[in-house]
């Protein structure tokens, strides 16, 4: 970062944005929550906000990683981290490789998507490491605007892919939450604030008043989509990973945290309970869902959540070298 002093900020956003996902694919992505307006604001507006987030910040650091020619060591990291996570989330793959009933062809699809595409929410890698090579390539030949309005294209178009199937009850999120749609457009936005930090200030000191101003139409875009996908679109299922709205909105909480730097919650173990939170909550909603059974997705959801916090304290060593 420009500034020599380390921004806590962000790290504690991203814990508590980490929690939202947590909640997210714990319950409120049930499809019972589907008529409730406050659920379709919280679940498909509020809570999506993480993602675009922890992309951003990512583009961000990434440009002061480039800046110090240490490329190579970045992706080793994430190549490990996510050679680790797919390993630990192979159980994924037993169902589907050892049925009798799906052909060959079939099974190698399914190892190939595993690998290549992610399992779940291990899109995020994948999507990462793509963006991580495309995103400085475009900057170096574009101009900036050029290189804003491109994205801003991409973005809208993977945003109105979104709608477009969730309109007709179509749920096929990797066909929008990918490298292309999502991680090129939301890294590139942190990418370019760190480049053109200078002159950003603006933004930068009236975060505030830019988070109100977007969060005030982020809520008139969900009263619209509520209306139009639950009321006359035909889906029987509402998943909106992409909206419109969402790429500035991250933006703004960005720009909050670099404007308040010393928000430190967890005195510096934000940065690795965030991201272990993100990588472990599956496989421990997965394993929790197995074994109570009978017990609603509310209750082991709430049970989660402490359990991420006591299994990172007493592990911390060995959950620093997987993150």
């Amino acid at each position: 970062m420009e500034k020599s002093k380390y921004n806590y900020t962000i790290d504690s956003v991203k814990l508590l944005l980490a929690a939202t996902v947590v909640i997210m694919h714990g319950f409120l992505s049930r499809a019972e929550y589907k008529d409730s307006f406050e659920w379709h604001f919280i679940a498909n507006y509020a809570f999506r906000v993480a993602v675009p987030f922890f992309f951003i910040v990512s583009g961000y650091l990434f440009y002061f990683t480039k800046l110090k020619s240490k490329r190579v060591i970045w992706f080793k990291h994430i190549l490990k981290i996510y050679l680790i996570w797919l390993a630990i989330y192979s159980y994924g793959l037993l169902s589907p490789i050892s049925s009798e009933e799906i052909s060959l062809f079939a099974k190698a699809k399914t190892l190939f998507k595993y690998v290549f595409f992610g399992p779940r929410h291990l899109w995020f890698i994948p999507a990462l490491i793509l963006s991580a090579i495309i995103v400085p390539y475009l900057s170096e030949r574009l101009k900036t605007k050029h290189h804003a309005l491109l994205i801003l294209f991409i973005w809208c178009s993977g945003c109105s892919l979104n709608y477009y199937m969730s309109y007709h009850g179509i749920y096929r999120y990797e066909y929008y939450s990918n490298f292309f749609f999502f991680g090129i457009p939301i890294f590139s936005v942190g990418y370019l604030i760190a480049k053109c930090r200078s002159q950003l200030e603006w933004f930068v000191d009236k975060s505030v008043l830019c988070f109100s101003i977007l969060a005030s139409l982020t809520i008139l875009e969900s009263i619209l989509s509520f209306y139009v996908l639950g009321k006359i679109g035909s889906a029987s299922y509402i998943s909106m990973d992409l909206f419109y709205t969402s790429i500035f909105l991250s933006a703004s909480i960005f720009f909050i945290c670099l404007k308040h730097e010393n928000f430190n919650i967890l005195k510096g173990k934000q940065r690795y309970l965030s991201m272990f939170s993100y990588y472990g909550h599956i496989i421990l909603l997965d394993a929790l869902i197995l074994i109570l059974s009978n017990t609603g997705r509310v209750t082991i959801t709430m049970i989660v959540i402490p359990v991420i916090l006591i299994l990172f304290y007493l592990f911390e060593p060995l959950v620093r070298k997987i993150i």
